[in-house]
């Protein structure tokens, strides 16, 4: 809920060293375009973040290359409510409506739970949600 005091109090209340404490309390302000990659890479304490970053670079370049840049935002406090997800979520909006269109995100140790021990991404497509959009664009 991005709830700036109370990351700073957690991270008080568990000894987190100031350098990652710097990086979570900076989450909910990591908001924008390709320069929020920028920022977020001056926070990054471990290679593992540095490597999160890079992959996000990679896709905002892809994204690019097909013109597609100018319609992405990061939002690195962003939070999903779902706890199966191990890496990137992400969320679609469309003009007409302030909900997602489609929101989804990573899971890489989900499917192992019904016996099918394999990475995954997957997303949910709220139909109403997306009828109502495409009736606003006139699409219907």
């Amino acid at each position: 809920k991005k709830n700036y005091y109370a990351i700073g109090d957690l991270m008080a209340e568990r000894g987190i060293e100031p350098a990652l404490r710097s990086a979570f309390e900076s989450l909910p302000y990591l908001l924008g375009g390709r320069d929020v990659l920028d920022r977020a890479g001056l926070l990054t304490v471990n290679e593992k973040m540095k490597q999160s970053i890079e992959r996000l670079e990679n896709i905002y370049s892809l994204l690019d290359e097909k013109g597609l840049s100018g319609r992405i935002l990061f939002d690195f406090g962003a939070l999903h409510s779902f706890h199966y997800y191990t890496g990137i979520i992400f969320s679609a909006y469309t003009y007409g409506s302030g909900q997602p269109i489609t929101k989804g995100g990573r899971y890489d140790e989900l499917l192992s739970n019904f016996g099918a021990d394999a990475p995954a991404v997957g997303c949910g497509l709220p139909v109403d949600t997306l009828m109502d959009a495409a009736g606003k664009q006139g699409w219907l």
